[in-house]
């Protein structure tokens, strides 16, 4: 009897229990439909994250990309013309250089002339000289694009020896370029261009820079 009630009821209890094991299934597709956001989107793709490279911080260094071309930059300038006088070291003739202070607030033009007008007259310190002809006189100074133009009188180039001459020339030309020392300076006598100097024949540089007195002659 029992064998037979199996055998009849056979499909019925695979039906039951077919229908018992689906309950909790079509509960959780219940869930997943009243809760979207549990449910994912097959339209959107999920893409890996992606390591950005992190934000380059700003360099500490200087930057010296503008400084390659030392020619490139402006000039060094001061603000004050400097008189050059002679000293003597170790009985050696050496520049030295002593503030002008007339002139405060004019143009650089007056100002060199100012202060070469105070050389040519020469010293007041007892510790200082000048290698310059006394009664040398001023005939013009201009600044322009070329450098710094100085025209003397001929009282210039009389007198004295190969020291005397470098000493001379050298207080002209640092004076000259003291609001610009990388300025080359142009020399005349009554408008013609100093080519020489002296009965030595010492030969000036038409113009002449510190950077050249320096090269071509020893004090």
């Amino acid at each position: 009897m029992q064998q037979s009630f199996l055998t009849r009821h056979r499909e019925k209890l695979w039906l039951l229990l077919a229908i018992i094991l689906l309950i909790p299934l079509g509960a959780c597709e219940g869930d997943l439909a009243e809760n979207p956001e549990l449910s994912p989107d097959p339209s959107v793709e999920v893409s890996p994250p992606v390591n950005s490279p992190s934000p380059a911080l700003p360099s500490l260094e200087p930057n010296n990309a503008g400084n390659s071309t030392p020619a490139s930059e402006d000039p060094q300038t001061d603000d004050q013309v400097e008189i050059y006088w002679l000293t003597s070291q170790d009985s050696q003739l050496a520049l030295s250089a002593r503030p002008f202070s007339g002139g405060s607030g004019a143009s650089p033009e007056e100002q060199l002339k100012g202060g070469l007008q105070e050389l040519l007259k020469g010293p007041e310190e007892a510790e200082v000289s000048s290698a310059i002809p006394q009664n040398t006189k001023l005939n013009q100074v201009s600044v322009r694009a070329d450098g710094i133009h100085v025209d003397l009188s001929p009282e210039f180039t009389q007198g004295g020896g190969s020291a005397s001459m470098q000493g001379r020339l050298g207080q002209i030309i640092y004076t000259s370029s003291s609001l610009d020392p990388q300025a080359p300076v142009w020399i005349s006598v009554n408008g013609k261009a100093l080519e020489i100097l002296g009965g030595e024949g010492l030969e000036v540089l038409q113009p002449m820079t510190r950077q050249d007195f320096e090269e071509n002659f020893t004090l």
